[in-house]
Formats: structure tokens, sequence, C-alpha cells
């Protein structure tokens, strides 16, 4: 299933409308945006458990998508009911702050994502802001849902066991860091 998606990607952003122009520059990609409060361990906790949440929540639905527009029309009509999800996690966890949820149009860095390079560029998203979401963020690829298998397979306490690592693109094409 995972590989038929892969796929789609790659064709839809090689061969796509956005390749030819008639979406501008952005292909037709929704990611989840989840921003932490700030940088501490426990915002960073809490934004991996409020995206284990969401995933969760949306893991039906987005593995049965078909589209780009149905993935888009999904997250635009349950962003409130995505939020709640969001700040049930944060209220359980007693945090003194909440979480907004916004679709759109957002700036992103060159990253590769199920070994798939996605270039820096404006993509739409599902976009989670946690308290002042002046922390650091992760996001995945919702549609085609590429983040569903990925996440499900890495837990917030997995994520807090391996730390956060910091490389730089230098230090990458110099080759200084191992694989």
């Amino acid at each position: 299933m995972i590989k038929k998606w892969l796929l789609y990607l790659m064709a839809a952003l090689a061969l796509g409308p956005g390749a030819r122009g008639e979406w501008g520059s952005i292909p037709p990609v929704l990611r989840l945006h989840v921003v932490a409060n700030s940088n501490s361990a426990e915002d960073q906790e809490l934004k991996y458990l409020v995206r284990d949440a969401l995933v969760a929540h949306m893991g039906e639905w987005a593995s049965e998508s078909t589209d780009f527009y149905d993935a888009y029309a999904y997250a635009q009509s349950h962003k409130e009911e995505l939020c709640t999800v969001a700040r049930e996690v944060l209220t359980a966890k007693g945090a003194d702050y909440g979480a907004s949820a916004s679709v759109g149009v957002y700036p992103f860095p060159k990253r590769e994502y199920g070994g798939i390079t996605f270039p820096k560029g404006d993509y739409y998203a599902l976009r989670v802001e946690l308290g002042s979401a002046q922390g650091e963020n992760w996001w995945c690829v919702l549609f085609p849902p590429l983040c569903l298998v990925e996440a499900g397979q890495s837990t917030a306490a997995q994520q807090k066991e391996e730390g956060v690592v910091y490389r730089s693109y230098i230090g990458e094409l110099l080759g200084l860091y191992p694989d």
C-alpha cells in the first residue's frame, strides 16, 4: 500500500499540475505540522504526544483518502475537532497553554521524508500550534498518507529517548555525519 502512495507522490510531484505550472509552485501534498510551545524538554514531549493523538484520530480517514482535494477538505472541515484533540492532550498533561489549528499554505525547508526529497518551498498544511508556538516543530506528509506509517512506528517516549540531533546542511555535504 505504501509503495502505491510513494509512486503516486513521485508522479504527482514530477508530472502533476504543479510541474506544469497550473498550481504555481505548490504541489498537491498536504502536511501535518505541529509546532511546540517552546524547546523545553516538557514542551517537546507534549508536541510528540499531541502528534500521536492527532495521527491516531485521523488514521482511518487519512489511510482511505483518495486524493489531495479530499484530504484538504477534511483538514479544513475538521480543524476545530483536531484542535480539541490537541487541547485534550495538553489539559490531561497539565499544560497551562492551549492550541490552535489552521489550514493554509506555509513555507518549509528542504527535507527528505519517506525516501522522497521535498524541496524548500510553500506547501499546504494542517498546522497545529501549541501555546506560543516558539519551539521546534514536527511535520509529516498527511496526504499521501506517509506519516501514518512512520508516526505509528515512533512513539513520543521513543522520541524522548532518542533525543534531538541537529545537523547542518554543510556538514552533510562534507560527509561529517555517519548514516
